[in-house]
């Protein structure tokens, strides 16, 4: 990516969930104030088609931003791989 993502410009947003034909996923802002509460966790894994392996959240384990920065060096490593 050659932004830093869209959480990170100001956004008010603290989660998103976005629903496609076979997996539902939940991105949460790495950077809100706001964490989900874990009331609302247990409605969200039931929505249809969830999948929490494909979401990214700061639940349960609170590692959201060291998730991204993980990936984000993955990302990088496979940029500099010649093919």
């Amino acid at each position: 990516m050659r932004h830093e993502g869209r959480f990170r410009n100001s956004t008010k947003l603290d989660a998103v969930i976005i629903s496609f034909p076979r997996n539902t996923v939940i991105l949460e802002n790495p950077f809100t104030k706001k964490a989900i509460k874990p009331s609302l966790w247990k409605k969200l894994i039931c929505l249809p088609w969830f999948n929490f392996e494909y979401s990214y959240t700061n639940w349960p384990a609170v590692n959201l931003r060291q998730r991204i920065d993980l990936e984000q060096e993955k990302l990088i490593e496979l940029s500099s791989i010649e093919l």
